[in-house]
C-alpha cells in the first residue's frame, strides 16, 4: 500500500511549513488551494483574538474620541492592542462612519527638516522661539 503524501504550504507570516488543512489554515475560496496563506495561529495574533471579537462600548468610545486625531497604529499601541490597524480602520469607516481629520494630522506630523532643526537647536533655543521657527503651535 502506497503512503499518501501530505500537502503542505508555508505560512507567509511566520514561515512555518504546515499541512494544507482547515486545522492549520482558514478557508478562502479566493486562494488557489482554497486556504489562506497565513496560518490560523498568525491570523489570531499574539493575543489569541478571534476574528469574531465583539466591539465593546469602551472600544467604540475610544474610536469615537481618537480616530479622527490619531493614526490607527497609535490607537493600537495606546488603547486597543488586541485589534489590528486595518480592523480599526474598517470598523471606524464602515460602521461608525468616522473620518480622519486630515488637516489636523498633516499639521501634527513633523517633516524631517523640522525634526532635524529641533534636534540641532533644542538645547539652546527658547520653546516659544522654536515654535515660531518651526511653525507649530502648542496644543
Amino acid at each position: 500500500m502506497e503512503e499518501q503524501e501530505i500537502k503542505t504550504k508555508q505560512c507567509k507570516k511566520c514561515g512555518k511549513e504546515l499541512e494544507i488543512s482547515e486545522y492549520y489554515f482558514p478557508k478562502d475560496k479566493a486562494c488557489i488551494d482554497g486556504f489562506r496563506n497565513v496560518c490560523k495561529e498568525c491570523k489570531n495574533g499574539k493575543f489569541g483574538i478571534s476574528k469574531s471579537q465583539k466591539w465593546t462600548e469602551n472600544d467604540i468610545s475610544i474610536l469615537m474620541e481618537n480616530y479622527p486625531y490619531m493614526s490607527n497604529k497609535e490607537i493600537v499601541e495606546k488603547y486597543l492592542p488586541t485589534r489590528t490597524e486595518s480592523k480599526i480602520g474598517d470598523y471606524a469607516i464602515k460602521i461608525l462612519k468616522l473620518h480622519k481629520d486630515e488637516e489636523y494630522l498633516k499639521y501634527r506630523a513633523w517633516s524631517k527638516e523640522q525634526l532635524d532643526f529641533l534636534i540641532d537647536n533644542y538645547s539652546f533655543t527658547e520653546m516659544s522661539e522654536l515654535v515660531n521657527l518651526i511653525g507649530k503651535i502648542k496644543l
